[in-house]
């Protein structure tokens, strides 16, 4: 089946509720095997270290909701802004966490590389 923007709009809903689920493995299952996350410059390049990346949210913020604001598509590739928020685990503070994701998307529909962009003065909580 060929990738359609709306295989790719499906995958970018699909990772958004992965992260509000708080399941790192899932997050890490949207990406391909050699697929990579790629967080303010620091990249993390298999599987494993994708759901490290992923559960390190999670653990910052127990109750982290992830909405998707937009989704961009063009191509196989996609701009995703969003808004994560939840209580910081140090300080129960609640916590307003906005940036945006890029995606380039496989023909078989999985993530190869995704950057994704905030501001992390933003995470003190």
């Amino acid at each position: 089946m060929p990738l359609t923007s709306a295989k790719i709009a499906d995958l970018a809903k699909s990772y958004a509720a992965a992260w509000t689920a708080r399941d790192g493995f899932d997050i890490a299952q949207h990406f391909e095997p050699t697929g990579q996350l790629v967080v303010n410059g620091t990249p993390a390049t298999d599987p494993k270290s994708i759901a490290d990346v992923a559960q390190g949210f999670i653990t910052l913020f127990p109750d982290l909701h992830y909405m998707a604001d937009d989704t961009r598509i063009a191509g196989a590739n996609a701009l995703q802004s969003w808004t994560l928020y939840g209580h910081h685990s140090e300080t129960n503070a609640f916590t307003k966490l906005s940036g945006w994701n890029t995606f380039t998307v496989s023909d078989a529909g999985k993530i190869q590389t995704a950057y994704m962009f905030y501001d992390p003065s933003e995470m003190k909580g």
